[in-house]
């Protein structure tokens, strides 16, 4: 993972390319991911750091240092933190549908400046991709045979749970548990897909 941080940047484009905003600084301490051809962006909809003129600073660095981008919207992934929150299934995916929907809307114009390097994909792409049943089956067999994994799916479920729950955000203990893994071994099966495709930093 590169992990990327926005600053404000100075008015020092050269001629010709586009003027960024913020000035994108890569967090990642290992230099491998400067040889790669490909960069897999992970988008969430409700991020004000994936949106505007913070979102087109990210294409703007994107397209400069890799060959190719690769936006990952994971709107229909919030379905799980919506039927957390007390939505029914149908109710839950259409709210992230149009979460999602209400970004590319709002993103238009930067998603077509950039699209000749970028390729976008929603969540449901990878979720409907034919080898997804096998890995998510898969995965959930590893996982049940792996202690080691096991604890850490449950450290990461229980840091998410305590944030939201001090946020108010949830209150069902049990409920949260079980959509939270559902939503962290969709996550990972997807990405397991995604880095089949793509040799990608991300």
């Amino acid at each position: 993972s590169v992990g990327l941080r926005h600053n404000p940047a100075k008015n020092n484009c050269k001629r010709g390319a586009r003027m960024s905003l913020y000035r994108i600084k890569a967090t990642c301490p290992d230099p491998l991911w400067r040889h790669m051809p490909v960069c897999e962006i992970g988008i969430s909809p409700g991020n004000p750091s994936h949106d505007g003129d913070k979102l087109s600073s990210i294409l703007e660095w994107s397209s400069q240092k890799f060959q190719q981008g690769i936006l990952t919207l994971s709107d229909t992934m919030y379905r799980h933190n919506f039927m957390a929150s007390g939505a029914g299934e149908q109710e839950a995916l259409e709210l992230s549908q149009k979460m999602g929907d209400d970004w590319l809307t709002r993103n238009a114009t930067t998603l077509s400046n950039y699209k000749d390097r970028i390729r976008l994909y929603r969540w449901a792409e990878w979720q409907q991709h034919p080898d997804f049943n096998k890995v998510h089956d898969d995965l959930m067999l590893y996982i049940s045979t792996s202690d080691t994994l096991k604890q850490a799916l449950n450290n990461d479920i229980q840091a998410f749970m305590a944030r939201k729950m001090r946020q108010g955000t949830f209150t069902d203990f049990a409920k949260t548990r079980l959509h939270s893994f559902n939503l962290i071994t969709e996550e990972i099966a997807c990405y397991i897909l995604i880095g089949r495709q793509y040799k990608a930093a991300r």
